[in-house]
C-alpha cells in the first residue's frame, strides 16, 4: 500500500503541475485553490503516507490502513471535482459535494494520526545496517534492524563527525 499510495502521489504532482501551467497560460487563477489542495493534499500528504507505510511495513497490515486508503482515495477526487465546480457556481449541490469530500478526507486524516501515533509507541527506532540490495537493485526490507536509541545517537554522532 506504501508503493501505491507514493505512486498516486505522484499522479497528483503531475495534475497540480499541469493546472499550475494551464493557469499561468489562460492567466485566470480561479482554480488557485484547487490547485493547493491538489498539491498539499494529493502531492505531499499521500506521499508522506506513503513513506510511512513502507518504512513501517506492519502498518499497512491493519485493517484500519485500509480504510484510510479509501477514504483518502475517494475523498481527495470529491473535494477536488466539488471544490473546481464551486469556483464557477455556489450552489448548494457544490457545497454538498465538497463537505462530503472534505469530510472523508478528515476522518482519514485524523485515523492515519491515530495509526501513526498508537504504533510508534510501540515501535522501536529503525535504521538501515548494512543495507544489501536485490537484483533490480532495490533496498531489501530485512535489512532494517531495531536499535536502542543510545546506540542510534552514537552512530550518528560518528557519522556527523
Amino acid at each position: 500500500m506504501g508503493i501505491k499510495l507514493i505512486k498516486i502521489s505522484v499522479a497528483y504532482l503531475v495534475i497540480s503541475t499541469v493546472l499550475a501551467m494551464y493557469m499561468s497560460i489562460a492567466e485566470n487563477m480561479t482554480l488557485g485553490s484547487v490547485h493547493s489542495h491538489i498539491s498539499c493534499l494529493g502531492w505531499t500528504m499521500f506521499a508522506l503516507a506513503g513513506f510511512v507505510y513502507h518504512l513501517f511495513p506492519v502498518l499497512e497490515k491493519r485493517v484500519l490502513s485500509k480504510i484510510v486508503f479509501w477514504l483518502f482515495n475517494i475523498g481527495l477526487p470529491v473535494s477536488i471535482v466539488g471544490l473546481s465546480a464551486f469556483q464557477y457556481d455556489q450552489s448548494v449541490l457544490t457545497k454538498i459535494i465538497v463537505s462530503v469530500g472534505a469530510t472523508l478526507l478528515s476522518i482519514g486524516i485524523i485515523l492515519f494520526a491515530i495509526i501513526v501515533l498508537v504504533a510508534m509507541k510501540n515501535l522501536p527506532p529503525l535504521y538501515f545496517k548494512n543495507p544489501t540490495v536485490n537484483s533490480k537493485n532495490r533496498l531489501v526490507r530485512n535489512t532494517i534492524h531495531p536499535v536502542e536509541s543510545e546506540t542510534l545517537i552514537a552512530e550518528y554522532a560518528c557519522f556527523a563527525g
